[in-house]
């Protein structure tokens, strides 16, 4: 049975995927969540990697322990990965527990690491990669894409894990960028909370009691918009013209 709700990925094939698509090269030093019995780990180390794996589940470290903990280049941590601190790594490789994706992604997107290569839920990793337009496109795709560019990989079915997760997954490669310049995040943030929360009004309405907004929407022809539709760089674009009308 899966350990605080992680399907851990076991199909050779679909693990030298995921290791492939990060493009791990020798010496690299890299950053694992949720090892769990250590199938991706063994992938690392074999490709030549100094990985550090952070568990939460005590047995499952232990285990881990007992199978790799022998092995030079493997630092294995027992805690929260929400809580201890990351090192100073190249890239996150990680079949990660579906309900810490968010917050890891998040907290990806803080540090100085270079790339992150994750299994998540299709369905996760379609609003992550959604384009404008598309109905996929929510508060999490502005916010990630703002900072980063993901990629879905490619599919893997649910028969590649055990046990067998109820939905389909899929691997995502992200890449951060420099993020656009705005004058005030804050505001951003809130112009952001408030749009998607209302996805479906366009943005005069879900804006009406923000101070700025109507003209600055009507100076950029985003009045009638839903934002579901907004080009991804207009977002910071709408928070300075905002500002400005204040």
């Amino acid at each position: 049975m899966p350990r605080l709700g992680q399907h851990f990925l076991t199909d050779p094939s679909y693990l030298q995927r995921v290791v492939e698509t990060a493009e791990v090269a020798v010496g690299e030093h890299v950053l694992e969540i949720g090892p769990g019995r250590g199938h991706l780990t063994e992938r690392l180390l074999d490709r030549g990697a100094r990985v550090t794996a952070i568990e939460l589940d005590r047995d499952l470290r232990r285990e881990l322990d007992r199978e790799l903990g022998g092995h030079d280049d493997l630092a294995l941590v027992q805690g929260d990965a929400a809580d201890v601190d990351w090192p100073q790594a190249h890239k996150l490789v990680a079949n990660l527990p579906y309900q810490i994706s968010s917050p890891t992604i998040e907290r990806f997107l803080a540090s100085d690491l270079e790339v992150a290569v994750l299994t998540l839920q299709r369905a996760f990793a379609k609003r992550l990669v959604a384009d404008p337009g598309e109905e996929e496109v929510s508060r999490l795709t502005v916010g990630v894409q703002l900072r980063a560019d993901p990629a879905i990989a490619f599919a893997i079915p649910p028969g590649a894990f055990d046990p067998p997760p109820d939905v389909r997954s899929a691997c995502v490669r992200i890449e951060p960028h420099q993020p656009p310049s705005v004058r005030d995040p804050e505001l951003l943030e809130s112009v952001l909370d408030h749009v998607f929360t209302q996805k479906r009004k366009m943005l005069r309405s879900s804006l009406s009691e923000v101070e700025g907004a109507r003209p600055a929407l009507e100076a950029l022809g985003l009045a009638e918009a839903r934002p579901g539709r907004v080009p991804i760089e207009a977002w910071p674009t709408l928070a300075d013209r905002i500002l400005e009308e204040r």
